[in-house]
């Protein structure tokens, strides 16, 4: 190659390298949130932080910044995708999660279960336990009933071919912590392990591209709760499925706010369309109350500490004429379908942003003055009640 080529080439590279350059920065995302994922975009960096110093992060939070929002990056995550799942026979990989191809997408955090949590960060299942045993005291000073509804892990109600080892099937460990509890303890816990097994064999109790149970799956744990608290109030009404309207839907719904979706892990990972309309290809059941239109909701309250983004009051007239108290994760959401019907009224909290503090909950079960307190979380927030450390005194 000649001396004149040889310029023109790398004139070419230069054109195509700055056309590289400028293309993602022609059109900047300036959105709050990715609606393909589901999540809240990063924020433009401050050039001071809030002591007004200079901010020595600048450069790192404006490259997450960047990363986030710049031009075509969603068709280029989809390119990359579609490449990527197009040479490989059995599964596609993303950030978080494994898409087998003839099964599940399967969600890296939520397959081990609590163990997963663990990996990160070793905790002392014996101080969790501890702390739970706090609480069932301090209820037992307020007379009031403490139900612990622990749902199980996915992994256990899925087959996974993914030729990877970080799949294998391990323990979950919090089964040490369930077990302590019910052999050592008097907390009443509600384990429905072997009846989602059963039923999984007829229909899924977990939503295959999504980590939250199924309705159906929420039904199971709700009919085992109330099967444990009709021990100590036998007049309260337990639901029963030929009271329910069933209706089926190919898509997720997992929460009451949500609409009709792929999934959360689906649109997390931005698979591919061809490969989603593939795998969104069983009936999930979804249910209504014959009696949906005598429930009342109230999304505001003078309750200290109630918030009306993540907070709600159900008030249902034919229920049992005790309050109740529902603390939980996201898997709360689909228990909204059976439970606000079994008490004339039942407030629910979202323990997403109190990680089970205990100075977020005080004031309002004081104020509340339930009869009864459920838990309901999935095996992975366990490590939450690290943080339930209540003051001596209180109990």
């Amino acid at each position: 190659m000649n001396e004149k080529n040889i310029k023109i080439a790398n004139v070419i590279f230069i054109i195509i390298f700055a056309i590289l350059l400028i293309i993602p920065s022609l059109k900047i995302n300036m959105s709050d949130k990715s609606r393909e994922e589901n999540r809240y975009l990063e924020k433009f960096p401050s050039l001071f932080n809030h002591y007004g110093q200079l901010n020595t992060k600048l450069g790192t939070q404006f490259d997450k910044f960047y990363s986030d929002r710049f031009n075509l990056r969603y068709k280029l995550i989809s390119f990359h995708k579609l490449f990527s799942c197009g040479i490989n026979i059995y599964y596609c990989i993303g950030k978080d999660s494994v898409f087998d191809k003839k099964n599940h997408v399967i969600y890296k955090y939520t397959f081990f279960g609590m163990t997963s949590v663990q990996k990160k960060t070793p905790y002392d299942t014996k101080l969790i336990v501890n702390n739970i045993i706090q609480l069932n005291e301090y209820c037992k000073e307020k007379n009031i009933k403490l139900y612990f509804l622990i749902v199980p892990r996915q992994s256990d109600f899925v087959k996974y071919n993914v030729p990877n080892r970080m799949y294998k099937n391990i323990p979950d460990s919090a089964i040490k912590i369930i077990n302590r509890l019910i052999k050592t303890t008097d907390v009443k816990i509600i384990y429905p392990y072997k009846e989602m097994m059963e039923t999984n064999k007829e229909t899924p109790v977990y939503f295959k591209t999504d980590h939250h149970w199924t309705k159906k799956g929420a039904y199971i744990g709700y009919k085992n709760l109330l099967q444990v608290i009709s021990r100590d109030f036998p007049g309260i009404k337990i639901i029963k499925e030929n009271e329910l309207r069933q209706s089926t839907n190919k898509m997720v719904k997992a929460t009451p706010k949500s609409s009709f979706n792929s999934g959360a892990m689906a649109r997390n990972e931005s698979f591919p369309e061809f490969y989603m309309k593939r795998i969104l290809d069983t009936d999930y059941i979804y249910y209504q109350y014959i009696k949906l239109r005598d429930l009342k909701t109230e999304k505001k309250s003078n309750l200290p500490g109630f918030n009306s983004r993540t907070d709600i009051i159900y008030k249902y007239a034919d229920g049992y004429d005790k309050k109740a108290l529902l603390i939980g994760d996201s898997f709360t959401g689909n228990l909204s379908d059976f439970l606000p019907f079994s008490f004339k009224e039942l407030l629910s909290l979202s323990d997403n942003y109190r990680h089970m503090n205990f100075n977020e909950y005080k004031d309002i079960i004081e104020t509340y003055k339930p009869d009864i307190i459920i838990i309901c979380m999935r095996t992975a927030s366990l490590p939450v009640f690290l943080n339930l450390k209540i003051p001596r005194g209180e109990k």
